[in-house]
């Protein structure tokens, strides 16, 4: 309903995601959401808010963290955090990149490099930019996006759409 603005600053430390209430063309910081502040191991250049997007009716965000690293061995898989707001409380809802299968989390998938959200937050699309699971060995990996929902109060579905020739 245009009363809420989110704006991401993925660099210095962790990140952090900044959500500002909106009346008229007064900006009101609610609240700061830092990557580390919730459940997740985070470190210094996991680029939490490096893509940001917040529900049209305000009440959901989900903030891309694309340099997240899965193990000291899987650098740059990504992830992506929904959080939901209750009165002026965020919490987070849900923690998209670890739903993907196991076998499609891949050093520099960049899980998180985009995001997006529909108008109440059912919806989630996050984008893997260098997702290599279609492509045979070639360069440049061609990237996916995943279609995340319906939020099911505890959880969201995903769906990965790459394109049909693995490069395009």
């Amino acid at each position: 309903d245009g009363t809420y603005a989110i704006v991401g600053a993925p660099l210095g430390g962790v990140g952090t995601a900044y959500i500002y209430s909106v009346s008229g063309t007064t900006f009101t910081q609610q609240a700061a959401i830092a990557g580390g502040s919730n459940s997740g191991s985070y470190q210094s250049g996991d680029l939490f808010g490096n893509a940001v997007a917040i529900s049209g009716d305000g009440t959901v965000a989900v903030m891309g963290a694309p340099g997240y690293d899965i193990s000291i061995n899987t650098l740059n898989t990504g992830d992506a955090y929904v959080f939901e707001r209750s009165g002026i409380t965020w919490t987070q809802r849900a923690r998209l990149g670890t739903t993907r299968l196991s076998t499609d989390q891949d050093p520099r998938d960049e899980f998180g490099h985009a995001v997006d959200i529909d108008e109440d937050g059912t919806f989630v699309v996050v984008s893997a930019l260098y997702d290599d699971s279609t492509n045979s060995g070639g360069d440049p990996a061609p990237g996916a996006i995943y279609a995340c929902g319906p939020y099911s109060g505890s959880s969201y579905n995903d769906f990965k759409l790459t394109a049909s020739d693995g490069f395009d």
